[in-house]
């Protein structure tokens, strides 16, 4: 009986080799394709092969007369199928269905990582330092959305939903999803449950019609574009922030700008203020910190601070947060300052600020943008300031948020927290 020539350009170990040689038994002969060789030492081998285990390039397979079969060890077959020349008398095959474990707890040690600021205390660690880097963010209580509810995606699924999170998957049905799913929505309901999302994933293969899914038109559609520095500390993350602000910016959206600064997750502070200045200059709404005011402008006394961005930037709101001091508005000629809810149980102050200027914003949604008057400004800090107040009352951050009616209670004198 002939033997079906295979040419195999995978890393295998003994033992892996040992597997494939049992599963062939006699019908099968195996050339292994060393790593180190080019693609001219390694041509004779491919011209041979009738099977070929592997991803060899589209030129190559242009001079295999014998090939009849290309299995992948990717379940992503785009590399072929996204390009003129792969000869159509081949086969070709993936590996989809291996992937469900390794890429899943390869997708929830990226989370860890980005919510633990792992990566900074890995740096820190090497450098022989401990600084604590301020706020951590759990996977507890956030919204994840799936893209893509197949093998890869269902198995991310299960294992975030030992986490506490709220899982949504999207797929071509939204009928008989697995129960690891707490939703599953079709492509016609992402635009409504995308900006819903605390974080997304992408599990769909790539095609013409998937490698744009999330592109400027989803992101054109926002009235209000948010950002930080915390999108900004490293050069890849930077192209990106500024590509989507200035698309936002050409779409019409209000920019909203909060520096967010954290100093341990820069290699500069000079890079930092570079990237706070930039804020500034794209802003029409800005919130920023006592501390972060400070540092930025020089000046110990906040008005200086102020009228010192004021005469840079022209930014029509600017609100300051001064902790159990209050908070401060300026618009115009007007300037505004409210006091805390100082609270006798509080436990930490994760999240005040992004519920501050969560509560600014969703003013600005509600009342539409315009110049506010001392009254209507006064009413906003107040708000802001008791939804904030609330989450210093509770331990975590966006899982913890209050609602309107608690922050009601406490301004009317009624909550118990």
């Amino acid at each position: 009986m002939n033997q079906v020539k295979v040419a195999v350009l995978l890393p295998l170990d003994r033992s892996q080799k040992e597997m494939l040689e049992a599963a062939g038994g006699d019908r099968c002969e195996f050339v292994y394709v060393e790593q180190g060789m080019t693609r001219q030492e390694r041509a004779p081998v491919l011209q041979e092969a009738e099977v070929i285990f592997g991803e060899p390039g589209i030129r190559e397979l242009q001079h295999c007369p014998r090939l009849r079969w290309v299995q992948m060890s990717w379940a992503g077959t785009d590399v072929y199928t996204m390009r003129e020349g792969f000869p159509r008398h081949v086969r070709l095959t993936n590996a989809r269905g291996c992937f469900r474990t390794v890429i899943a707890e390869y997708i929830l040690a990226v989370l860890l990582a980005m919510c633990r600021n792992l990566k900074q205390y890995v740096r820190q660690q090497q450098k022989e330092c401990w600084k604590p880097l301020g706020r951590e963010t759990l996977l507890y209580g956030k919204k994840v959305l799936i893209l893509g509810a197949g093998d890869i995606g269902t198995g991310v699924a299960q294992r975030l939903k030992a986490f506490g999170t709220l899982v949504i998957g999207m797929r071509r049905t939204d009928r008989n999803y697995p129960d690891c799913y707490d939703a599953m929505i079709t492509m016609e309901a992402l635009d409504r449950v995308l900006p819903e999302a605390d974080i997304v994933i992408g599990c769909l293969p790539s095609t013409k019609e998937t490698g744009r899914l999330l592109d400027e038109k989803r992101l054109r559609g926002c009235r209000i574009f948010h950002f930080g520095t915390l999108s900004m500390t490293h050069e890849g993350c930077r192209k990106a922030t500024k590509k989507a602000v200035a698309i936002a910016e050409e779409s019409g959206a209000l920019i909203s700008f909060d520096p967010n600064l954290r100093e341990p997750l820069w290699e500069s502070m000079e890079t930092a203020r570079s990237q706070v200045l930039y804020g500034l200059e794209h802003c029409q709404i800005l919130k920023i910190s006592d501390n972060e005011i400070q540092w930025l402008t020089g000046e110990e006394d906040f008005d200086r601070g102020i009228a010192w961005i004021q005469e840079r930037y022209q930014i029509p709101l600017i609100l300051l947060s001064m902790g159990k001091d209050g908070s401060r508005a300026c618009q115009g000629g007007i300037k505004v300052e409210q006091p805390a809810f100082v609270q006798e149980h509080t436990i930490e102050t994760t999240g005040a600020g992004d519920t501050f200027c969560a509560c600014v914003l969703n003013y600005v949604l509600e009342h539409g943008w315009r110049e506010y008057t001392e009254q209507e400004l006064a009413g906003m800090l107040r708000f802001a300031n008791a939804a904030a107040s609330v989450v210093t009352t509770r331990k975590g951050a966006l899982r913890v948020m209050p609602d309107r009616s608690e922050v009601d209670a406490l301004m009317s004198g009624s909550a118990s927290v």
